[in-house]
């Protein structure tokens, strides 16, 4: 009997194994409904491997932090003029006033002590989420960047452009900024690009030991461009997880000339610390307009915001266009195919159980029977 049982779960575990080796299944590769049989290949770690994560998916940009892996990253260290606080570099501010603290401070008695209990991370709300500009050559560009309290204190924060990307394309009209509760403030930025590449990067607002990122992606284009050109990312794939695929939809309208115009299309894959890691061109004519879909793998990237951008040129010309994705982290550290494996583990535990139970409750009812 047992000698059975042994035999039933060793047929079921080959069998796996051997599906396994030779190919694995994920659901949702492609943003849609379907299951799809792909070859497996065993990366460094193997299949069970622990998804390693990143400073930037922390919100952390100074000092050391052991991550759930165990890796001990590093963040790096602050400015002068800023401390660093849990992992983030906060601005070493001037004492606020009795007024502006709300603490009173009873009757004299020295300097004033900057005040950070009681402000919370959703006290000070930034809009937009994201900046996206779509400039023309050497004309500069304006957009404005909101903040406002909604707690009880004075906030005190203070700006950074991030990025090598956008470091002296994007400027801010104010470096600190102090926001009374109930107050808003309005932030400046003027960009002005000369560029041919994707630009990204972020604008820090930091506040009371926390930081908020507010990414910015920015497409040049020529004056007088021929066509209007677009990306487009549906829902379906604007957020996914590690390893999944998307389909962008790339959109050209001639404008104005109705003419036969050769041109290079790029696609690039860019995180918003400004690396690239995705890039790929193709030559083709347009005449009126053209509609097209691509898809692009992620196996590569980690958890976190991507921008797919879309360059096109010709002589003398060129613009890009772009669109935003989110890799989002895998549940407890694993990726959705070690999860699916898990899953059919467990499943083929119990359906053995299962199995075991009904012969043993067989064997017993025949052993009654023929004692009668």
């Amino acid at each position: 009997m047992k000698k059975k049982i042994f035999i039933l779960f060793l047929v079921f575990s080959i069998a796996l194994l051997s599906f396994l080796r030779a190919d694995i299944f994920s659901i949702n590769s492609g943003g849609g409904n379907e299951i799809i049989i792909d070859s497996f290949v065993y990366g460094e770690g193997g299949v069970f491997s622990c998804v390693p994560q990143t400073c930037s998916e922390f919100g952390f940009n100074c000092g050391t932090y052991v991550e759930f892996c165990g890796t001990t990253l590093s963040c790096g260290s602050c400015a002068s003029g800023f401390t660093c606080t849990s992992n983030v570099c906060v601005a070493v501010p001037a004492a606020p006033s009795e007024e502006e603290t709300g603490s009173g401070a009873g009757g004299g008695g020295g300097g004033g002590t900057f005040v950070t209990s009681g402000i919370n991370f959703g006290d000070l709300i930034v809009t937009p989420a994201e900046v996206s500009v779509s400039a023309i050559q050497g004309i500069e560009e304006q957009r404005e960047l909101i903040l406002r309290n909604n707690g009880q204190l004075t906030i005190f924060a203070s700006l950074e452009v991030f990025g090598e990307d956008i470091r002296g394309i994007v400027e801010l009209s104010e470096a600190t900024s102090s926001i009374r509760a109930g107050e808003e403030k309005i932030i400046i930025l003027t960009i002005n690009s000369e560029s041919k590449e994707l630009l990204t990067g972020k604008i820090l607002v930091r506040y009371s030991g926390y930081t908020k990122e507010v990414p910015v992606v920015i497409g040049t284009k020529t004056e007088n461009f021929l066509f209007d050109i677009s990306v487009f990312i549906s829902d379906t794939f604007k957020k996914i997880t590690p390893g999944n695929r998307i389909n962008a939809q790339f959109n050209l309208i001639e404008v104005g000339l109705n003419e036969k115009v050769d041109v290079v299309a790029t696609y690039i894959i860019k995180d918003f610390e400004g690396n690239s890691y995705y890039e790929e061109s193709e030559t083709f004519f347009v005449q009126d307009e053209k509609t097209y879909s691509k898809e692009f793998n992620t196996e590569n990237l980690e958890a976190g915001k991507y921008v797919l951008g879309f360059g096109i040129e010709y002589p003398g010309a060129f613009a890009i266009s772009s669109s935003t994705f989110e890799i989002s982290k895998p549940f407890l550290g694993l990726n959705l195919i070690t999860i699916i494996i898990i899953i059919i583990l467990l499943v083929g535990i119990v359906f053995v159980v299962w199995i075991s139970r009904r012969i043993i409750l067989r064997n017993r009812l025949l052993r009654k029977y023929k004692s009668k």
